[in-house]
């Protein structure tokens, strides 16, 4: 058995902490159950012909402070846990039923319905998220893709930090930007889930070309990201992923579009996300001297109610270092402050103008280095 191979302990004496549904072994799996509170209990089969998981599942959401889906799991104890990928390929069933019902990847600290955890999602309308939770008890956020509807999805753990990959067919992985930093302990679980989105609902998806692997993993070279930040929700969206350098990162004036540098020229992507354009005036946006980021430094937005800025976790060890960075935003009236994100940074990361025109959204540049 692969698994074994790689030198994990499980474990299968969990299910009782899970919900009415069978706890028997499934394919990779170990057992399945609700998580949270569903009225209509789970379900999942398996075929062995097919290689295919139908995971159904009700719910009234995976989100929030509390989650409430159908998960197929396996335990996870093994030392070498620090990494692991899954990977699968997802259809959600049938249709009629919640924009937002999902079909997940996951790993959770345990099978609380306010267990931290990080997910790659599919939503029914194609939305495709890496959602998490930091804390047991915290508030789920997630980092948007600009890719809809993709045919597959991969979940990287590298260590404490998670990774979001898809593909549109052909199993091409790529990588859908941005990263999140979750810290779980073995033992934890790791599997596919499914939730309707409304908690009189019943949601079915299968999951296809299942592949789990725990241990080292391949180096994937590194990205920069050109993402946006909700001010209020502090959920990310990711306009753009390359594997250039990208620096400065602000808005055009209608707040529709990012700017960026790279290769010292100007580009344009819209907010959603696209193919970048050449920008030919100069004037629109300059980038950062190269050591604008040694420090806390602020940026006011627009109606001047609030400071963005950035705090460095150590002092940089010389030119162009990357580091874990905390955005940060301050309310100038009472100094309130609370962090939005906490991302890899380094010079260029934030710009003169990082606030969107109507000061609801920051837009930065993020540093993933997947070896």
């Amino acid at each position: 058995m692969r698994l074994a191979m790689l030198g994990l302990s499980l474990w299968a004496g969990a299910a009782a902490a899970l919900g009415q549904s069978g706890s028997a072994a499934i394919g990779l799996f170990e057992g399945h159950g609700d998580v949270g509170t569903l009225l209509q209990p789970g379900s999942a089969e398996y075929d062995a012909a097919t290689k295919t998981y139908t995971v159904g599942g009700s719910g009234e959401n995976m989100w929030a402070k509390e989650d409430d889906f159908h998960f197929v799991w396996r335990k996870v104890t093994a030392k070498n846990s620090k990494n692991l990928s899954l990977a699968a390929d997802i259809s959600i069933l049938g249709s009629g039923g919640d924009n937002h019902r999902k079909a997940m990847l996951i790993v959770r600290q345990n099978l609380n319905a306010d267990s931290a955890y990080a997910d790659a999602a599919l939503h029914g309308n194609g939305l495709t998220s890496l959602q998490f939770r930091e804390t047991q008890g915290e508030a789920t956020h997630e980092i948007e893709s600009s890719v809809s509807a993709p045919k597959g999805l991969k979940l990287e753990k590298r260590g404490d930090r998670f990774y979001l990959w898809t593909h549109g067919g052909g199993r091409q992985w790529q990588f859908a930007g941005g990263s999140t930093k979750v810290e779980l302990e073995p033992p934890f679980y790791v599997g596919i889930g499914v939730c309707a989105h409304n908690k009189n609902a019943f949601q079915k998806a299968a999951f296809t070309n299942v592949d789990l692997h725990v241990g080292k993993l391949a180096a994937e070279g590194r990205y920069s990201t050109l993402q946006s930040i909700a001010v209020a929700s502090t959920d990310a969206l990711v306009s753009y992923v390359g594997q250039e350098p990208l620096q400065t990162a602000g808005w055009n004036l209608n707040g529709i579009a990012l700017l960026f540098y790279t290769a010292g020229k100007l580009q344009s992507v819209p907010l959603k996300g696209g193919t970048p354009q050449a920008v030919t005036d100069e004037n629109v946006m300059k980038p950062e001297p190269a050591d604008a980021a040694k420090g806390p430094y602020s940026r006011l937005s627009p109606d001047g109610r609030q400071v963005a800025f950035l705090t460095f976790s150590k002092e940089k060890a010389g030119k162009g270092n990357k580091q874990d960075v905390a955005l940060s935003v301050m309310s100038v009236a009472d100094k309130k402050t609370r962090v939005l994100a906490k991302l890899v940074g380094g010079p260029g990361t934030l710009s003169a103008n990082p606030w969107s025109p109507d000061g609801k959204r920051i837009t930065y540049v993020s540093y993933q280095d997947l070896k």
